[in-house]
């Protein structure tokens, strides 16, 4: 899914940024997508804290 930042979809008041929450869901399928079949703990720790780190950068 393409998004367009220069055009952040907003929903009602303004109070829901979509672009953001597109973004959020695209971040998290890239993450189960890229988990290996047999996950090494650390592995998947690490990528998941990678995507937290993200997510939380939005603003």
């Amino acid at each position: 899914m393409l998004i367009d930042e220069g055009n952040p979809d907003k929903l009602g008041d303004g109070t829901i940024n979509l672009y953001k929450w597109r973004k959020v869901y695209e971040l998290t399928q890239q993450f189960l997508d890229a988990r290996p079949t047999n996950p090494c703990i650390s592995s998947s720790n690490e990528q998941l804290q990678i995507l937290i780190q993200k997510i939380y950068s939005f603003k």
